[in-house]
């Protein structure tokens, strides 16, 4: 069902691995502030899960041209260290490596939630890590056509909507349970889908109604379809909580569900329940962080950020992020984007009970 301008996922990754070689070697002198300060390291992008999914993917790309940016011009590798549903790398990265800046993990959005939530092994010090930088992504509220393509169609069914999703604890899972509560609509939450294929298939069958579906698996699997449509997008959550709509989903002309609830009711959101559908965005917006140890020294987190920051800003980023994801990958700056993981991993009280009780817990 992927469109056929896509590569797939082992293409994506034999050209990433090539060409995060080939960038490793590069002799451009193009790099930030912190002359010589890695040279002759080895900085290891560290991706908690196994080679193949988007995670990997992301991590990839995040990696692929760093070498010719960050100041000394060390090597620079690509590992994956899967287990714990990321609980591994992420101790690793954060506790166990030296706080020397050469080893940088890129988590998911769900591994972010599993400590949010206090899941077993997600003890790490994810609140104390620093940030180089982060990838920002959202989501698409997506119904079949045949059985809504307005909010207020959605909203005049007086039956249950069947939404599916891969795990009930994951942020896709959670947030449709959060934005049906919002919306007042009836759902019956199907769990269990192992990946947009299966999941895409019970849409296309009429077996599921609702996906949460992010940028990529919207353009590569559920727009071919023809069978859906987005009705709004979660929006991405910056640091003084201001929801905006993604430039990833700019071509879907979608409007933020805090929008739609503005629309309906005529004022903002408030309550327990908006408190942890923001949480939710607040780690969405971060989507792919690039963490490091707590204890690594500013001059090293500085030198770090920079060369992110170079590096987003070249014309190359844009070039392989829309040849990698299909679309221009948007950005976060370091010191940005620890500002909106320290807001979404402090909710109050009321919305973390909130947040346990959707999730189970």
């Amino acid at each position: 069902m992927a469109s056929s301008r896509f590569k797939s996922a082992a293409a994506t990754i034999v050209a990433l691995t090539t060409a995060l070689a080939l960038s490793s070697c590069g002799s451009d002198d193009s790099s930030g502030g912190g002359d010589g300060l890695f040279t002759g390291k080895t900085i290891t992008f560290v991706s908690p899960f196994p080679p193949g999914g988007q995670a990997d993917i992301r991590a990839r790309l995040a990696a692929e041209n760093f070498a010719k940016f960050a100041p000394g011009k060390p090597r620079v590798v690509v590992r994956n260290q899967d287990g714990g549903g990321g609980a591994v790398a992420m101790k690793d990265v954060l506790q166990n490596k030296d706080p020397d800046g050469t080893t940088i993990v890129v988590p998911t959005v769900g591994v972010l939630l599993r400590w949010l939530l206090k899941e077993a092994g997600h003890d790490y010090p994810l609140n104390q890590a620093k940030l180089v930088g982060s990838m920002p992504g959202s989501n698409l509220f997506v119904v079949r056509s045949d059985k809504a393509t307005t909010v207020d169609e959605l909203l005049e069914s007086s039956g249950k909507w069947v939404v599916g999703d891969n795990a009930p604890n994951s942020a896709p899972g959670l947030g449709n349970e959060l934005a049906a509560k919002l919306l007042g609509i009836d759902i019956d939450h199907v769990f269990g889908f192992e990946g947009e294929g299966p999941l895409a298939l019970a849409v296309e069958r009429g077996e599921v109604d609702i996906v949460a579906v992010g940028d990529a698996a919207w353009r590569q699997t559920y727009k071919p379809l023809n069978k859906v449509t987005p009705i709004f997008q979660w929006g991405i959550l910056d640091a003084d909580g201001v929801t905006t709509p993604s430039e990833l989903l700019a071509d879907t002309n979608t409007k933020t569900l805090e929008e739609v609830l503005v629309d309906l009711k005529g004022e903002a959101p408030t309550g327990p329940t908006w408190e942890a559908f923001q949480a939710i965005i607040g780690l969405q917006a971060l989507d792919t962080p690039l963490l490091i140890h707590p204890d690594t020294p500013d001059e090293t987190l500085e030198a770090l950020q920079s060369a992110w920051a170079a590096m987003v800003a070249d014309d190359s980023w844009a070039e392989l992020s829309q040849e990698r994801l299909g679309a221009i990958q948007p950005t976060i700056p370091g010191d940005e984007a620890a500002a909106v993981m320290d807001r979404a991993l402090k909710p109050s009280e009321p919305a973390r009970n909130e947040l346990l009780e959707v999730s189970g817990g």
